[in-house]
């Protein structure tokens, strides 16, 4: 069964069916669906993964599940992509936002992020492209929040490829054996960046796409940067969603 709904109503589908019930779901995964990567790639909402992945159960975040996906360390080349939407960023705004979220976990110790000691870049990138769906013709923006190695820097940082600053460092601590929930949300102009819902750790102006809208998604290795990742990386509950209804919206607009 795929993890995917375009365009329709949230409900059916225990990630998404409480938390956010009257959103929009653009794309959705909580790889309890999975024995391997195999299955993931013939009955997930991913292109054909590359690198090194597994459906896992030594951890695990979702209500009564059991599973998540881990990039197994060793490997600079590891991805999976997928498309969504397109979403038009004139269909957006501070009330009715896209929010992309994901949790991730490593057992790496916290001393291992100390001076950049361990190499590692990594996290949920979502993208638009002028042909529609990841890779699909010039890319027109790309966003990204979760690990990035730097020998200075000891929270999660954030990256928006045509807008702001690029790579930027959040207020996010990084976390060692412990689950995050890492989000990015779209209000048509701006976009935030927020872990654990406690409100916006940076917020960031970015270049609007304007013919192909949002389409695609992306979890793995940043590409193009040489070096393997060296700390094992679980992801779980990854969810694209339009939010259609403002009592739902986070107030990360007020922090």
């Amino acid at each position: 069964m795929k993890k995917l709904i375009c365009a329709a109503v949230a409900g059916a589908f225990a990630l998404t069916g409480a938390a956010y019930a009257s959103d929009i779901i653009h794309f959705e995964d909580d790889f309890e669906a999975y024995t391997d990567v195999t299955e993931l790639d013939l009955l997930g909402p991913w292109n054909p993964a590359a690198g090194t992945w597994a459906i896992s159960d030594d951890q695990n975040v979702t209500p009564g599940g059991e599973q998540s996906l881990l990039e197994a360390a060793g490997d600079s080349t590891t991805q999976v992509t997928g498309n969504f939407g397109p979403v038009d960023n004139d269909d957006l705004s501070l009330d009715a936002p896209l929010v992309a979220s994901y949790y991730t976990y490593t057992t790496a110790e916290e001393a291992d992020f100390a001076g950049g000691s361990i190499w590692y870049r990594s996290g949920l990138t979502i993208a638009g492209y002028e042909d529609g769906g990841w890779g699909a013709g010039e890319l027109e923006e790309l966003l990204a929040f979760g690990w990035y190695h730097s020998t200075s820097r000891e929270n999660f940082s954030a990256r928006s490829a045509f807008g702001g600053g690029n790579w930027q460092e959040t207020d996010a601590p990084l976390v060692a054996q412990e689950w995050v929930k890492l989000e990015i949300t779209i209000d048509g102009t701006e976009v935030h960046f927020e872990a654990n819902d406690s409100g916006d750790v940076l917020t960031d102006s970015y270049a609007v796409p304007e013919t192909g809208g949002w389409n695609g998604i992306r979890l793995g290795s940043y590409l193009g940067f040489g070096s393997a990742n060296e700390i094992d990386i679980y992801y779980d509950d990854v969810v694209v969603r339009q939010v259609v209804d403002d009592t739902d919206v986070q107030d990360w607009h007020l922090y």
